[in-house]
């Protein structure tokens, strides 16, 4: 749906060797089946617990190593719905570099096919929101895309959406530009949104808005997402682009009706209220 995150990596790690479905990764990972648009990304089985795991493969190279290691221990002390922070980072006997995710929901955003509009606006305010997390704790993700988007069954029984994989590093390291980071979380959110919205990708190139083109859709939407991904408005943090969001994901249809009833019952009762006969002092009515 995105991008792979593994162009992150520098470009001196060589690509991860080919696996096999049944392939025991770390002593522990039994792969299931690879992500279809991200090759590297993995469902697997976690052996010692017995429970389904998310899994991603990198290239033989030390700093990408220490970089990964690095940024999933600043993630394990943050906390939030919108972010999987606790993960099992290792190399194989080769030198491949394995990350898996301590969990994993019912699937992956790349295994997603479609969904409605204000659905998908509520999985990217989730995402918004947890990304602004990881950005005060100093992690950058820089690897947003649909394999990295996990999709799980909340308690009031609709799927919600949370980030796992973080790629980029410490965004007070010399080599990461904070503002860069941070605006490139943004826009692959917002890239992962417009395709949501549209089945198209925005591409890498720069970006026109084409109103009107599903009707379906609010143009005011279209131009939020549109102004993001051109540049023509940026938004500073994560949290100003999910607070632009958050109006469209409400069923303002519904909220019609449920405001126009409330105004229908205040009405009846302001009618009905000079009709009742004065109550005297003493609390019987008057002769």
């Amino acid at each position: 749906m995105s991008h792979d995150p593994s162009s992150a990596a520098p470009q001196n790690a060589s690509a991860p060797p080919a696996q096999r479905v049944g392939t025991i990764i770390g002593g522990r990972y039994r792969l299931e089946r690879a992500l279809p648009r991200a090759p590297s990304s993995w469902v697997a089985t976690d052996e010692h617990l017995q429970a389904p795991s998310s899994l991603r493969l990198y290239g033989r190279s030390p700093d990408v190593y220490a970089r990964l290691r690095a940024t999933h221990d600043a993630l394990s002390s943050v906390e939030h719905p919108g972010i999987q922070s606790s993960y099992d980072v290792g190399s194989l006997a080769d030198g491949t570099i394995f990350v898996a995710a301590a969990r994993v929901g019912v699937a992956t955003l790349d295994e997603c096919s479609s969904v409605g509009m204000r659905t998908a606006v509520r999985w990217a305010v989730e995402l918004l929101r947890g990304l602004e997390a990881a950005h005060r704790a100093g992690v950058a993700h820089g690897g947003v895309c649909a394999a990295a988007v996990s999709l799980e069954v909340a308690g009031d029984g609709e799927l919600h959406a949370s980030l796992m994989h973080f790629v980029a590093g410490l965004i007070d390291e010399g080599d990461v530009d904070p503002t860069r980071a941070v605006c490139g979380d943004i826009d692959a959110v917002a890239g992962l949104l417009h395709e949501l919205l549209t089945g198209r990708s925005p591409g890498s190139t720069r970006y026109a808005a084409r109103p009107g083109h599903d009707r379906r859709v609010p143009s005011e939407l279209l131009t939020i997402v549109a102004d993001q991904l051109s540049g023509a408005h940026v938004r500073s943090s994560a949290l100003d682009m999910a607070w632009a969001l958050e109006p469209f994901t409400v069923d303002l249809d519904a909220a019609r009706r449920a405001q126009t009833a409330r105004r229908s019952c205040w009405r009846r009762f302001k009618r009905w209220l000079p009709a009742r006969r004065p109550m005297s002092s003493s609390g019987s009515s008057p002769a």
